[in-house]
Order: C-alpha cells, then structure tokens, then sequence
C-alpha cells in the first residue's frame, strides 16, 4: 500500500540521551538516582517518545526470563518552578513503559515493549527527569544508558 498525500504518519524527532555519562549500578528492586539523569526538554512538543535501553557488557544475567526494567518520569516546572515529586521508594512518578531485557549476560539494546511510551506534558517544551526502576533480580550494570526519539503524528 502507498502512503498517500494528507495520510497521517510518525514523524520522528532527533534521538537523544537521556542520562548522563555517570550512570551508577542500579540495585535490584531500587530506582536509578536524579545524579544519573540529565533533564530533557520536549522542545517538539511530541505526545510520544520511544526509548532503547543500553546495558553495559558487564551486565550479569537476569534472575529469570522475562525479566523488566521500568521507565518512569519526574515532570519539572508543572506550576511555575513546582516539580512533580522526585520517584523514590513510595512514589514512583509517570510510568512511561517496561524494557523487557533477553536472559543473557552482557551487552544489549532493548526498545520499550509495545514501542512507545506517552509523554503526557503540562506545557511546551516540557521538561522531564527519567528514572529506571530495575526488577531484573540482579544489579543493573552501571555504565547502562538511556536513549529517548520524541514522536509525533502528521500529514504526509
């Protein structure tokens, strides 16, 4: 079938990284810590965002199958300079989507399942923290790394 003139498509925006370079060990069952994130802003306004998830090649096997690592975000400035509070153990913020990762050891590169997550922002150019929260039943491998490609719907 041939796309035609006016259908609604995807429209990619730039992929980029959403933690910093520091990015620490992530215990089981803890979330990673507002040191191993850089904020990103939603300068395209995209309602969607699609990640990868990259662990380490010293990343050990997870404890079984199907094991997940989740995505959470911290949205900032939702009332002036207000932030939504910061995800800790009784709080996890907005859930974005699940990293289902192979039962293997080392390097891997894995897309959210069901390949986006909704973004929800309060205004333009929203700017937001993103959190993992690690359920593999094993350490998450520091020097893990998070990429994030805004996507939004148009005429073709």
């Amino acid at each position: 079938m041939t796309i035609g003139t006016g259908d609604l498509i995807a429209k990619f925006g730039t992929q980029d990284q959403l933690d910093d370079t520091s990015t620490s060990a992530v215990a089981d069952g803890a979330k990673s810590v507002a040191a191993d994130i850089s904020s990103w802003t939603n300068d395209d306004d995209a309602p969607f965002i699609a990640c990868v998830l990259k662990t380490d090649s010293s990343q050990t096997t997870p404890g079984a199958v199907g094991k997940t690592v989740s995505l959470f975000a911290r949205l900032l400035n939702i009332q002036s300079t207000n932030d939504q509070p910061e995800p800790d153990a009784s709080f996890d913020g907005q859930y974005i989507g699940t990293f289902i990762l192979d039962n293997a050891s080392g390097t891997q590169y894995v897309p959210l399942a069901g390949g986006v997550g909704t973004l929800n922002p309060q205004y333009s150019s929203q700017v937001y923290d993103f959190y993992l929260l690690n359920e593999l039943g094993v350490s998450l491998a520091a020097g893990w790394a998070l990429y994030g490609t805004p996507i939004a719907f148009g005429p073709a």
